[in-house]
């Protein structure tokens, strides 16, 4: 987030070199982060967030943002991209989109939002009232 830019957005998606693997990245954005960003900084090389330099400070802001958006768990941007995975797991049912998403390089890495998911089931199903026989 300290480095994204404006020049970064390209046709409604990011585009960015992924720092574990090198490689280049194209994630499509949900309309609704597109909206989040307006407006746009003008040069193409300036930040779009204005962030602190430091962790700390960068930690600050995003419990900021958390506390204004009414959000009373715990949030950190791991945590954030934890519950992007499974949601999108959970609504696509496609663990190879959602291991495209989160940039990995090896589905493996994806299956334990899977295992995440089988738990969440049976824990609804647990749920359900016993019948008496």
């Amino acid at each position: 987030m300290k480095r994204l830019t404006r020049a970064q957005i390209v046709n409604g998606g990011l585009q960015f070199r992924q720092k574990k693997t090198g490689g280049f990245e194209y994630l499509p954005m949900a309309p609704t982060a597109i909206k989040l960003l307006e407006p746009l900084p003008d040069g193409p090389d300036e930040p779009i967030f204005k962030m602190p330099r430091s962790e700390g400070g960068i930690w600050t802001h995003l419990q900021i943002w958390v506390t204004r958006a009414g959000i009373t768990k715990h949030v950190s941007f791991h945590v954030a991209r934890h519950t992007f995975a499974t949601m999108a797991l959970s609504n696509t049912k496609d663990l190879y989109m959602v291991s495209k998403l989160l940039g990995h390089t090896d589905i493996k890495h994806t299956q334990i939002y899977a295992r995440i998911i089988d738990d969440r089931k049976l824990e609804a199903v647990s749920l359900l009232p016993q019948i008496s026989f």
